[in-house]
């Protein structure tokens, strides 16, 4: 084992390896849990793995509470208990000893063996070197990672380094419902102390290389729903006579983009930061191989000419637009010669820094209500807000992330921290990417923590990982800067691009499990020396 590892996380390491067997078998029994939280049929699945959970964080030692979040209205009126929230504590506030908060969930989404999958997905099963099976990736694995990486210093009897957090839910793939409130009402208690913030709930832009993700886009999910007739009508006997919902809708979801996909809003794109040089340079060094991205996605050529720069930067610091569904028409196999009476288009906006949910909403909908007004249609437009997050971005400037081989000698000075010189490209591009200035970030700069991760997967890879940005949404990150006034916050993945998670035969490669539990226990160990 290398040299440059410290003697203890040798130790640990030498530790991990030694208990694959035991590891695989206790993500199998988590997998084993049917804990689909949209699934009302699989709420005491839910309910079990939450107490499973628990009993598994006391084994090894943590304080813990199941907490009862409220209750909630489903459909058909009917008044129930929200899915309850595990919070744990590893340690105690001590001396100068620092605390970690750690977020996960153990709900997962739905799963048949008929939609694809090669194996059960409520039975883990290896083969070829992963290990497949729902939640594997997203998000029980890591959540499992974490525990043995604690485990593993306490059976060594070296006591850990840092006083460690959890807050664990089981409705994440719901919309984390009645969680804000919740974390909230412990703003003052649990979240109190916390130092720094971590969720591995990601995943690595290249399957061949680590990452560590500092930002992520927010998103508007809206319903355009058109409404015509009284009922549905037959296509023969009343085609010609009315203006159908259906036309109208497809109008007003094409006016939304051009033919190269530019969203057409009036305004929308006056929010977004301008790209500059320094910037642009800064995303020619990310590992991206193109022809695995497109044989992953299924297409025959990726947007944007395939140009690397332009693909990330239109799936992290440029707004998207996506369509995913129509609810009211008909959708069965063969014909149906039928007018839908009120047909609702699905569609979401992905959003960057400083397009908020308030300002894009109204805009979106005073557009489709202008486009509609054109058509002069006489069917009822109703544009409504289903769902939306905040953007989230951090500094990767700041030592909960990053490392850099400086030359001795030439280092920055920030919030009283010296650290070795970071390039010139990243430091000139922080402004574009975090779409503010750096001078304005001193709150975030003071978290000091960045470099834990760097070092933490640097021990395990032997590389430095990229600093990335996540186009998906993680409204969590925003609740859980929140509730720490502003703490550092970063994503620190296990899981691979090609894991599949949310779609058949999800995975985690049984190398990722066993070097994510080292991964977390470098960052447990580097944490504690900021």
């Amino acid at each position: 084992m290398s040299a440059n590892i410290p003697l203890q996380l040798q130790t640990v390491f030498k530790y991990v390896d030694s208990h694959k067997t035991a590891y695989i078998e206790t993500l199998k029994e988590a997998v084993a849990f049917q804990s689909v939280s949209i699934d009302p049929n699989k709420r005491e699945e839910c309910i079990k793995i939450m107490r499973w959970t628990e009993k598994c964080f006391r084994k090894v030692g943590a304080e813990t509470e199941l907490c009862d979040i409220g209750k909630e209205e489903i459909p058909g009126g009917k008044t129930i208990k929200r899915l309850p929230v595990l919070i744990a504590l590893f340690g105690k506030k001590s001396g100068n000893k620092k605390t970690v908060c750690i977020y996960g969930h153990m709900d997962v989404v739905s799963a048949k063996k008929e939609d694809g999958w090669i194996t059960d997905p409520f039975i883990l099963t290896e083969k070829d070197g992963k290990l497949f099976g729902r939640g594997a990736s997203d998000n029980k694995g890591p959540i499992l990672c974490w525990l043995h990486a604690i485990e593993a210093f306490q059976a060594n009897k070296i006591e850990l380094p840092v006083n460690v957090k959890f807050i664990v839910e089981c409705m994440e793939e719901v919309g984390s419902v009645g969680l804000e409130n919740f974390m909230l009402s412990k703003k003052k208690t649990f979240f109190n102390d916390v130092d720094y913030l971590c969720i591995s709930d990601s995943s690595w832009l290249y399957p061949k290389k680590p990452s560590i993700s500092y930002g992520t886009r927010g998103i508007v999910y809206f319903s355009v729903e058109v409404e015509g007739p009284k009922r549905d009508l037959h296509s023969g006997t009343y085609g010609g006579l009315v203006q159908e919902p259906m036309s109208d809708l497809i109008f007003l979801l094409n006016s939304l983009q051009d033919h190269n996909g530019k969203i057409q809003v009036p305004g929308l794109h006056d929010f977004v930061v301008s790209v500059t040089p320094e910037e642009e340079r800064l995303y020619e060094d990310i590992a991206l191989d193109i022809e695995e991205l497109r044989n992953h996605c299924g297409v025959y050529r990726l947007a944007h000419k395939e140009d690397k720069v332009r693909l990330l930067m239109h799936n992290w610091r440029f707004p998207s637009l996506s369509y995913h569904g129509i609810e009211g028409a008909y959708s069965g196999s063969g014909g149906k010669t039928v007018i839908p009476a009120k047909v609702s288009g699905k569609v979401s906006l992905r959003l960057v820094q400083h397009q908020t949910p308030e300002r894009i909403t109204e805009k979106v909908q005073e557009y489709l209500q202008q486009v509609f007004k054109l058509r002069k249609s006489s069917n009822v437009l109703r544009v409504q807000l289903l769902a939306s997050s905040k953007t989230w971005s951090e500094n990767p400037l700041t030592p909960h992330y990053q490392v850099f081989g400086g030359t001795p000698g030439k280092s920055f000075r920030y919030t009283g921290v010296n650290l070795p010189r970071p390039p010139q490209a990243l430091r000139a591009a922080i402004p574009q990417l975090l779409g503010t200035d750096l001078r304005r970030r001193r709150s975030s700069l003071a978290g000091l923590g960045f470099q834990a991760a760097m070092r933490a997967v640097k021990y395990v890879y032997k590389a430095e990982p990229d600093l990335t940005r996540e186009g998906r949404s993680i409204p969590v990150c925003n609740m859980l800067k929140d509730v720490t006034d502003g703490k550092s916050l970063l994503l620190l993945p296990i899981c691979k691009t090609d894991d599949c998670q949310h779609t058949s035969n999800e995975k985690i490669d049984l190398k990722s499990y066993i070097d994510g539990i080292k991964v977390m226990a470098g960052y447990i160990y580097e944490v504690s020396l900021l």
